[in-house]
């Protein structure tokens, strides 16, 4: 290797290492502002302040907690911080005091709304308890270990240490000695200390797991506009279309699954759930992520089952209306709707078990280019009598009327789009139509999980478009 291709090959990784950097600058814009300073979680009132007590309680007594450690025999001879001291420590004390008493009013008000208001959409589980009490007992045999030292010490600054000092003083009330606190204080300290280990070591197997798993979702999530279904690039050699089994899920899909807490405000938001469907995109991912553990677990280079039809009904994907409510509502930003549509592709595209009026809406946009089945030639019946200018190739326009099927065969519709041309009229705006070259947009077959059909509408549409030119384009579509 000369020295001239090597300088090429470190210039090129910086280069690559810089770009992605600066692209992933949305990323970690979602990591600061949701993630750390949990907007999302706090766009719901009262969940949302009792998950910022919690969080911020628990976040300022773990950094606390490794300060405190550095401060240990144990540690000294290899690092031994400056801080805290004098003044500082103070400050470290009432902080950390007021930390421990914002973990406790979060799981008192967690407690409450889980075990007393008890919201329709708030499911408990033994992990959900778990994570309770022990969250409640690390700041409450903290505080008791605390009050200990207090009273066996009993430093002039006690009071920068409110909550353990008012628990001091209700020991020596009782009339505990310093001899009996500096005794228990041990006891104390590592009953402290394995509660503390045990909330670590329960994050895998618990709830608890979300810690990790949220920020790294929030963060590698697919940065899509909302509404914006991704593409399957080269369709035709693609080997998977779709998933159907727990192998076509993508990592990023299967680190969402496990980045569902099931806190229900996906739920609360879906139409086709509050509707009467039965459907729920909780349930949905957290179904999914059922399968997905149950195939990893007993993968051994055989073939998994189909997850649906055994996991999930065959049904579920198509109660979901794919208007990514829930997905703007989830705080951990997890997407069922990209679950529904590769569920759906996977039907449609792959196995072809799908409900027979799914496969005639499909039929219908492929022969007769709506999902009707109504004749192509009566696209343009809306506009009998209107005298609107059809764009022929060639020719140029300031706005392209682009209105698509709904408004071509529709016939509420069709009053809708006659009221526009006429208000388009008056307002004096240069438009025209494609007329009988307008076809279908094929997102009707998209979302139902037709991509193929949607990629070969949508090449038509391009090829129309660029045989005409026009400035801005309006679609009601």
């Amino acid at each position: 290797m000369t020295a001239e291709t090597s300088t090429s090959e470190r210039q090129s990784f910086w280069q690559r290492l810089f770009t992605g950097l600066k692209n992933s600058g949305p990323q970690w814009r979602n990591f600061f502002v949701d993630a750390i300073g949990q907007v999302r979680v706090l766009k719901k009132v009262y969940p949302g302040i009792m998950h910022f007590l919690i969080f911020w309680g628990v976040t300022i007594q773990v950094i606390g907690t490794a300060i405190n450690l550095m401060q240990m025999q144990l540690f000294i001879p290899f690092v031994e911080l400056p801080f805290p001291r004098g003044n500082l420590y103070l400050a470290f004390e009432l902080v950390m005091d007021l930390a421990g008493g914002a973990v406790l009013i979060g799981v008192a008000m967690a407690a409450f709304r889980r075990y007393i208001l008890r919201p329709k959409t708030l499911i408990t589980k033994w992990d959900d308890t778990f994570a309770l009490i022990l969250l409640a007992l690390i700041p409450i045999v903290g505080f008791t270990n605390e009050s200990m030292r207090l009273v066996a010490s009993s430093p002039a600054w006690a009071a920068w240490s409110p909550i353990g000092n008012a628990l001091a003083n209700f020991w020596r009330s009782l009339g505990m000695t310093p001899e009996t606190a500096a005794n228990l204080h041990a006891y104390m300290f590592w009953s402290h200390a394995t509660l503390g280990l045990t909330l670590l070591a329960s994050i895998p197997f618990t709830k608890l797991r979300h810690l990790a798993m949220i920020p790294f979702n929030v963060i590698f999530h697919p940065l899509r506009s909302y509404g914006t279904i991704e593409k399957i690039e080269n369709i035709e050699e693609a080997e998977t279309l779709g998933a159907g089994k727990a192998q076509d899920f993508s990592s990023t899909q299967l680190l969402s699954f496990e980045a569902c807490v099931s806190c229900g405000r996906c739920e609360e938001a879906c139409p086709a759930n509050f509707s009467g469907m039965p459907y729920s995109p909780r349930t949905l991912i957290q179904d999914l992520r059922k399968a997905t553990l149950v195939a990893l677990k007993s993968a051994n280079g055989e073939i998994q089952e189909e997850i649906l039809g055994s996991s999930i009904s065959e049904e579920t994907p198509w109660y979901c209306t794919t208007c990514g409510a829930c997905t703007v509502k989830c705080p951990a930003f997890v997407n069922p709707v990209d679950q529904v549509i590769d569920l759906r592709r996977y039907q449609v595209l792959t196995s072809g078990n799908m409900q027979k009026s799914i496969g005639d809406v499909l039929r219908n946009v492929e022969r007769q280019g709506n999902p009707w089945g109504m004749p192509a030639e009566d696209r343009l019946a809306w506009a009998d009598g209107l005298g609107v200018r059809e764009l022929q190739p060639g020719e140029s326009t300031d706005v392209l009327l682009f209105l698509g099927c709904a408004f071509a065969y529709d016939d509420r519709n069709k009053k809708v789009a006659q009221s526009f041309v006429k208000f388009l009229r008056k307002a004096g705006v240069d438009f025209a139509i494609l007329g009988m070259d307008e076809s279908c947009c094929g997102e009707t077959a998209r979302r139902m999980g037709h991509e193929y059909l949607f990629q070969v509408f949508a090449q038509q549409n391009i090829e129309t478009f660029s045989k005409v030119k026009f400035n801005r384009i309006i679609t009601q579509c």
